[in-house]
């Protein structure tokens, strides 16, 4: 019986010291006097988290992300060497290490952040790639054989341009002669004898090629007289061409063919003049009478007679008024 007694025993002692300590403890006691204290002082008791919050040393963010790179490096280190003792396994039978299908994706992650990591961990910043900058080319000077060629190729275009000029001016002549000498005339009005249509000194502009002149065609001759076998120019109106009759009445009256002349444009009688030609006159061949507008003392067909078609210079194609030059 003393032996079961004591073996029962130890089992015993435990469930006696399970039982809470003595309240009348000097520590205990002291527990609810000091929170009465802190009450009535009206100071409210920080929080416990707070307090452990204040207590632990403050982590900064760079601390952090160093923290976390040197994770990654260390996760790369770990990754490779699995990488590397996996062909190993492989060759010797073994089944392959957990996780062995992720070693290269996650070695390709590690290589990607493995660099700006080891930068960040040593405290250094990283660094960011540049763009080259395209400085412009410097150009050397000019050599003496490049200035006499630039010189020569300057002069050379002097020369081609002034060729050019003078072979423009040269064609502009010739066109001006061809205009002016062979296909349109340009001439002074010498008198008055085409009142009022043309005034001395206006500007008479006529085509040389239109010989083949009709009745009113206002002309350009060439001309001598009676009394001087040197030409002259005359500006005169046709009244008759070849074939026709001219008379002119004793009552100072233009009669072709027979008909007397009804001219709007003639505000003057047309007088006989006495001794120079014979009424009535039948005109020849390549032959026209010619009149002036001016009737009394103009010289016309009734002093120098018809007008044959190789004395003609041209049809008057426009008047350029004196008074408008």
């Amino acid at each position: 019986m003393e032996e079961l007694l004591n073996v029962t025993a130890p089992d015993e002692a435990p469930e006696l010291s399970e039982e809470p300590a003595a309240t009348d403890s000097p520590g205990l006691s002291e527990e609810p006097a000091a929170t009465e204290a802190i009450e009535e002082s009206g100071v409210p008791e920080a929080p416990q988290e707070e307090a452990a919050a204040i207590d632990a040393p403050e982590v900064t963010e760079q601390e952090r992300v160093v923290t976390e790179r040197t994770e990654r490096v260390e996760r790369e280190r770990v990754v490779t060497e699995r990488a590397e003792q996996e062909p190993e396994r492989v060759a010797e039978g073994r089944p392959a290490t957990e996780g062995a299908e992720r070693v290269e994706p996650e070695a390709q992650a590690a290589r990607a952040v493995g660099p700006e990591a080891e930068t960040v961990a040593s405290g250094l910043e990283p660094e960011t790639e540049t763009a080259p900058t395209m400085e412009p080319e410097k150009k050397s000077p000019p050599t003496e054989a490049e200035k006499l060629s630039k010189k020569a190729r300057r002069a050379e275009n002097s020369v081609r341009e002034y060729q050019f000029a003078v072979l423009r001016i040269l064609l502009l002549l010739v066109v001006l002669w061809a205009l002016f000498f062979k296909f349109i005339g340009l001439m002074r009005m010498p008198s008055d004898e085409m009142y009022p249509r043309i005034d001395a000194g206006d500007m008479v502009l006529y085509y040389r090629l239109d010989t083949d002149v009709r009745a009113q065609d206002v002309i350009v001759i060439n001309k001598s007289t009676p009394d001087n076998e040197e030409p002259r120019i005359y500006v005169l109106r046709v009244v008759a061409a070849h074939g026709d009759t001219v008379e002119i009445s004793d009552s100072d009256r233009l009669m072709i063919n027979g008909s007397n002349m009804v001219e709007t444009n003639i505000f003057y009688p047309t007088p006989r003049y006495e001794g120079f030609v014979d009424y009535p006159l039948t005109l020849g061949e390549d032959e026209c009478f010619v009149l002036a507008d001016s009737r009394n003392g103009g010289s016309d067909s009734r002093y120098f007679g018809p007008v044959r078609r190789d004395e003609i210079l041209g049809t008057v194609i426009t008047i350029l008024r004196r008074n408008n030059l």
